[in-house]
Protein backbone atom coordinates (compact mmCIF):
# COMPACT_ATOMS: atom_id res chain seq x y z
CA UNK A 1 0.00 0.00 0.00
CA UNK A 2 1.24 3.21 -0.62
CA UNK A 3 1.36 6.90 1.51
CA UNK A 4 -1.29 8.06 -0.97
CA UNK A 5 -3.64 5.14 0.33
CA UNK A 6 -2.69 5.22 3.79
CA UNK A 7 -2.93 8.70 4.10
CA UNK A 8 -6.93 8.56 2.40
CA UNK A 9 -7.28 5.77 4.84
CA UNK A 10 -6.49 7.64 7.97
CA UNK A 11 -8.94 10.02 6.78
CA UNK A 12 -11.49 7.37 6.72
CA UNK A 13 -10.91 5.83 10.07
CA UNK A 14 -10.96 9.74 11.27
CA UNK A 15 -14.31 10.45 10.29
CA UNK A 16 -15.36 6.83 12.09
CA UNK A 17 -13.47 8.18 15.49
CA UNK A 18 -15.08 11.39 15.00
CA UNK A 19 -18.89 9.78 14.15
CA UNK A 20 -18.22 7.86 17.44
CA UNK A 21 -17.23 10.68 19.44
CA UNK A 22 -20.49 12.76 18.19
CA UNK A 23 -22.82 9.91 18.79
CA UNK A 24 -21.98 10.18 22.22
CA UNK A 25 -19.35 7.01 22.01
CA UNK A 26 -16.25 8.77 23.54
CA UNK A 27 -14.94 5.79 25.07
CA UNK A 28 -15.22 3.53 22.01
CA UNK A 29 -13.39 6.75 19.84
CA UNK A 30 -10.50 6.96 22.45
CA UNK A 31 -10.78 3.22 21.98
CA UNK A 32 -9.95 3.25 18.30
CA UNK A 33 -7.80 6.16 18.45
CA UNK A 34 -5.10 3.98 20.75
CA UNK A 35 -5.68 0.79 19.88
CA UNK A 36 -8.11 0.44 16.85
CA UNK A 37 -7.90 0.79 13.09
CA UNK A 38 -6.83 4.65 13.44
CA UNK A 39 -4.16 3.83 15.40
CA UNK A 40 -2.91 1.17 12.76
CA UNK A 41 -3.67 2.96 9.74
CA UNK A 42 -1.35 5.69 11.37
CA UNK A 43 1.52 3.19 12.59
CA UNK A 44 1.61 2.35 8.99
CA UNK A 45 1.43 5.63 7.64
CA UNK A 46 4.02 6.97 9.71
CA UNK A 47 6.84 3.77 8.77
CA UNK A 48 5.90 4.42 5.45
CA UNK A 49 6.66 7.63 5.62
CA UNK A 50 9.87 7.53 7.47
CA UNK A 51 11.26 4.41 5.07
CA UNK A 52 10.45 7.28 2.28
CA UNK A 53 12.07 9.71 3.85
CA UNK A 54 15.19 7.81 4.53
CA UNK A 55 15.35 7.18 0.50
CA UNK A 56 14.90 11.32 -0.58
CA UNK A 57 17.85 12.56 2.08
CA UNK A 58 20.56 10.68 1.46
Amino acid sequence: MNIKDLHAQLHEAAADVLAMALAGKRADAEKAMAFGTYALISLKLTTAMVAWNATITR
